[in-house]
């Protein structure tokens, strides 16, 4: 589910950068398999090797030691050094690619808890859905870690999440919204990504993500 979840983000940044002529013909041709590949290249290093646990494991733990961090921080930069080999990099899409591996980790991994705590991926694609309804200053909101304690957005998503199918479940609703930012944070540096490495000319409003995912 995670990969398909992926590829539905990186089709709405996609879609966000391309000509409206474009993304009515559809997304072939804008992006080649090739550069699909080395935009995923980090988050797929992390993900095939295992490690993308280890990752999303620390960023979503408030209690996360020194120790811990280091380890991570260990693991990204081996999973960049190999992109590396393969990749000519620009500083600043070293650290979109960076942002899209720890991101999307925290999506597969979460994700993948949800589900293995009795959720249906129909029920998970809620969260997803719930994106859609909402607007530019909850996008920015998500952006910034101050949302996490942020007691009255948290209950007013919360609120959407529940209205759209999750259950009233702390946990579940806590992983949800930690899910929720992660997309937002992910199709943020896949756009920054595609820019920088020049396809296409503009970020204007992302396609609702709900749509992207369906």
């Amino acid at each position: 589910m995670a990969n398909r979840i992926i590829a539905g983000l990186m089709g709405a940044a996609i879609v966000a950068l391309a000509a409206p002529a474009t993304a009515q013909e559809g997304l072939d041709g804008l992006m080649s398999p090739e550069q699909q590949a080395e935009l995923y290249c980090v988050y797929d290093m992390l993900s095939q090797t295992g490690e993308a646990a280890s990752i999303a494991g620390v960023f979503v733990d408030p209690e996360a030691t020194d120790a811990d961090i280091e380890g991570a921080d260990a693991i990204l930069s081996d999973a960049i050094d190999e992109c590396l080999l393969a990749y000519t990099w620009t500083d600043e899409m070293r650290g979109y690619a960076a942002a899209i591996g720890i991101h999307g980790s925290v999506i597969e991994l979460l994700t993948a808890n949800l589900v293995e705590g009795g959720l249906s991926e129909d029920t998970v694609q809620v969260i997803f859905d719930a994106l859609d309804l909402l607007d530019e200053a909850d996008m920015e909101t998500f952006k910034s870690p101050d949302w996490l304690s942020d007691t009255r957005f948290r209950k007013r998503i919360n609120r959407t999440l529940i209205a759209a199918g999750l259950p009233n479940d702390k946990a579940v609703l806590s992983n949800s919204l930690l899910v929720m930012e992660s997309s937002v944070l992910t199709v943020d540096a896949i756009v920054d990504w595609l820019l920088e490495a020049g396809v296409g000319s503009q970020a204007s409003d992302l396609l609702p993500l709900g749509q992207a995912l369906a």
